[in-house]
């Protein structure tokens, strides 16, 4: 409208009042340019918090033109959206962390090209014994088995493999999965230690054995124990009227018949008591009475025998919601086994310790001296009926695992031949 009344103005030849109109325009036009410059400014500051994700602030809606405010309004709107979603997602992502970190399956997730490691929970540090993997190579040059048993795994198909960590031997369940973000291809592993399970079902496997075994042979060897003691009776009252050598073939049989049913009772009886283990009566005791107890029931033997008792307990004020008489009598069978390892030495030591870990577990070790266990049999030693000492009726150490699984605990073993051994309670 000014530059067509600047023209009128100077077609009707009124040159002042078309310079003044004319002017007008030139002033309006650069307004119009100053008002787009500051609308592009607007934008490219916009533009910069989006690049650099610098949302903390607030875009001031107040003392600024009119076209501005609006422009400001609703990038605040913007501003605002972005950063509830963010917090959403940040929300989120905590959560699941934290949900990860709070399960027992150890979580490792990798680039499969690189091997470079993006994530991994605390679950998978424990179960490693690792406190920080850079890259899944770097898991190779601390256990090349198990990295070997990783990379052969098939995905989507779970495996228990054997994890040798600190001499101790624990079956890990491992799965797999593959995913890509990007284009690039990512592995996830999950891994559970599945030796408690395991050795709960087989204790109660054994358990189901030895009753079903213990109560046939007790039913079948009872009636024929008993049927001898008459039979020997009614031949006591023959003895008269026979004579004096096929009574004598006649005695032995019945004696025989009778000493091995009798000691077929006896062994039936003693592994039924595997099976008659009660409930724990669980109290709060404190380790540092419980050692001093069996220190003080012990020393005589040990004084007797020559062998150092080593009691360590760097916190008095441990203490462990147990059936104290059950757990005694754990200590008692592994510290009676220990004093059976030393009798070769000549420098006998046996030491009992108590400690708290990082992950709050409570775990007494009892180590020795001795003369080791051979890794041919380190496996078996749990077994019932299993023992590697002569005369060894084989259920000591299976009457700990069950009373440590009753406690929801386990025990573990690391032994090396001609070294000792070292028995952990864990719970």
């Amino acid at each position: 409208m000014a530059l067509c009344a600047s023209a009128f103005l100077l077609a009707a030849e009124y040159y002042v009042y078309a310079i003044v109109s004319f002017a007008l325009a030139i002033w309006m036009v650069a307004l119009l340019y100053k008002t787009n410059i500051r609308i592009q400014n607007e934008v490219a500051l916009f533009a910069e918090m989006i690049y650099y994700q610098d949302f903390s602030g607030k875009l001031s809606e107040s003392r600024v033109p009119r076209e501005i405010r609006q422009l400001r309004i609703h990038f605040n709107r913007i501003i605002s959206t972005v950063k509830r979603l963010s917090r959403e997602k940040e929300i989120h992502y905590q959560y699941l962390q934290k949900v990860l970190e709070m399960i027992d399956t150890g979580i490792i997730s990798y680039n499969l090209q690189s091997g470079e490691v993006l994530w991994m929970n605390d679950a998978a540090k424990e179960i490693l014994r690792i406190p920080y993997l850079k890259t899944i190579r770097a898991l190779e040059r601390r256990n090349r088995t198990f990295f070997n048993n990783l990379t052969h795994i098939r995905t989507g198909t779970p495996t228990v493999v054997n994890l040798t960590i600190e001499g101790v031997s624990v079956k890990i369940m491992v799965s797999k999965s593959s995913f890509q973000i990007d284009n690039h291809p990512f592995c996830l592993i999950a891994m559970q230690n599945v030796s408690d399970a395991l050795n709960e079902n087989e204790v109660m496997a054994w358990q189901k054995l030895l009753g079903v075994m213990t109560h046939e042979i007790m039913n079948s060897v009872a009636p024929i124990s008993s049927l001898a003691d008459t039979m020997q009776h009614h031949l006591e009252e023959l003895s008269k009227t026979m004579e004096n050598e096929v009574m004598e073939d006649l005695r032995l049989g019945l004696e025989t018949i009778g000493r091995r049913s009798n000691g077929l009772l006896r062994f039936a009886v003693t592994y039924r008591n595997l099976n008659r283990i009660g409930e724990p009566m669980l109290e709060m005791v404190s380790i540092a009475s419980l050692f001093e107890n069996l220190r003080k029931l012990l020393t005589p033997t040990f004084e007797q025998k020559g062998i150092e008792f080593i009691v360590t307990l760097r916190d008095p004020n441990l203490f462990l919601q147990v059936d104290p008489n059950l757990l005694e009598q754990v200590l008692i069978n592994l510290i009676t086994n220990a004093m059976e390892a030393v009798t070769d030495n000549e420098k006998k030591r046996i030491e009992l310790s108590a400690s708290q870990g990082s992950d709050h577990k409570i775990r007494i070790k009892l180590s020795d001296n001795g003369h080791g266990i051979p890794s041919q049999i380190l496996e078996h030693i749990f077994m019932p009926f299993f023992s590697s000492r002569p005369g060894g009726s084989g259920i000591g150490l299976n009457l700990c695992r069950q009373i440590m699984l009753m406690h929801k605990g386990a025990i573990y073993v690391k032994s090396e031949v001609g070294k000792g051994s070292i028995f952990t309670l864990q719970f």
